[in-house]
């Protein structure tokens, strides 16, 4: 047993499942967004759910980028910001929506719930905010 003190707060997962998806990082963070881009039929269900989801949508917490690219592909229309604060994430996401980022109607960023990227803004009937 060690002294050395712990980020892992009382009740949190363990440091291992931490790594892997909470904020993927190293080796464990890799191997947890492959994990993560298998619940394709899961994140098919939800794009289904967003029949007309308008001209701009925002996915906090984007992970893989799988929910991204089902939402690019079937809505030409739409514009996509990927938000994500784990560097492992981000990249995987940028490889798998790579086509959408070339011809800008997407982009990832860095950021969380709590920090987000973009200036926040009332929605408006004449602006309506789908972020």
């Amino acid at each position: 047993m060690t002294n050395e003190p712990s980020s892992v707060q009382p009740g949190s997962p363990p440091r291992p499942i931490l790594n892997a998806f909470f904020l993927p990082r190293g080796l464990l963070g890799r191997l947890g967004g492959r994990l993560m881009a298998r619940g394709l039929p899961q994140q098919r269900e939800i794009a289904d759910l967003l029949s007309n989801p308008g001209t701009n949508l925002c996915e906090i917490g984007c992970g893989p980028g799988v929910l991204g690219a089902l939402l690019a592909e079937s809505h030409q229309q739409l514009r996509l910001h990927l938000i994500d604060p784990s560097p492992i994430m981000r990249s995987q996401a940028a490889r798998r929506c790579q086509q959408w980022q070339s011809n800008s109607r997407l982009d990832i960023s860095d950021g969380t719930a709590a920090n987000f990227p973009f200036p926040t803004r009332p929605a408006t009937p004449s602006s309506p905010s789908t972020i």
